[in-house]
């Protein structure tokens, strides 16, 4: 009755480290998954400050300084 009892606990004991095997290896994907996320947002938010410092300078002037073709700052009424 002891043999039973020491294999139960031993295949208790191995189901047990599996379990957390698999666990670490479970939180660890996630963390990986987290920070790709983090670098895939700040990659993003970079791709736009680019687009804004590219766009910035493609004005020809800015709207404040435009003139119309009757040599006003303002529009005709």
């Amino acid at each position: 009755m002891t043999d039973l009892h020491a294999s139960g606990r031993k295949a208790a004991t191995e189901r047990t480290q599996l379990m957390r095997a698999s666990l670490r290896r479970h939180h660890l994907n996630e963390q990986i998954f987290r920070i790709m996320g983090i670098v895939a947002i700040c990659a993003a938010l970079g791709f736009v400050a680019l687009l804004f410092t590219n766009v910035q300078p493609a004005s020809p002037m800015p709207i404040s300084t435009a003139k119309f073709s009757n040599g006003s700052a303002t529009l005709p009424c």
